[in-house]
């Protein structure tokens, strides 16, 4: 193949140098062999897109239930275990506030 590629036009092989490379003269698959590979590959296709698109709205839900129960101070069940990381280490003095 790397071969049929050169741009130089005198070190590509000739015709008959290609069609006598022993890839050439393998076992070549019926139209409907390959119609239906091409089927399976398809489906496979869809089937992993149809699950990424699950996985995604999967988490899109999970972020935005997250998101609403921040907004309403509603810790989810993921949240409450994490309690001590968010809580602050101490009460900000009147200024601090201010400044904050």
């Amino acid at each position: 193949m790397q071969a049929m590629l050169q741009v130089d036009p005198m070190h590509r092989p000739t015709i008959s140098e290609i069609l006598g490379h022993s890839w050439m003269q393998g076992e070549i698959p019926t139209e409907e062999e390959v119609r239906l590979e091409f089927i399976k590959r398809e489906n496979r296709v869809k089937e992993f897109l149809q699950g990424e698109a699950a996985r995604k709205a999967q988490e899109k839900a999970a972020n935005r239930n997250i998101h609403q129960g921040a907004r309403r101070g509603v810790a989810s069940e993921e949240e409450k275990g994490h309690e001590e990381v968010v809580a602050p280490k101490k009460t900000l003095d009147k200024y601090e506030r201010v400044l904050a």
